[in-house]
């Protein structure tokens, strides 16, 4: 019994490891850049933490898109 379960256990277990396969990557998508737009600040309504937040964020938008 074990025998027969080993036996169509493995072939089961190579044909679902042959449907995974590593996707090279392509480069950046030009559609995200497009539409992650640099965020926009209040120097008097925000506070300093926000303003400091989105000021990180919109750094690494441009370090993302424009390298």
């Amino acid at each position: 019994m074990k025998l027969i379960s080993l036996a169509l256990g493995v072939p089961m277990l190579l044909a679902s490891m042959a449907g995974c396969k590593t996707t090279p990557s392509t480069g950046i998508p030009s559609e995200v850049c497009l539409i992650w737009k640099p965020i926009t600040f209040s120097a008097s309504r925000d506070t300093p933490e926000t303003v400091e937040e989105i000021r990180a964020q919109n750094a690494r938008r441009q370090v993302f898109c424009e390298g």
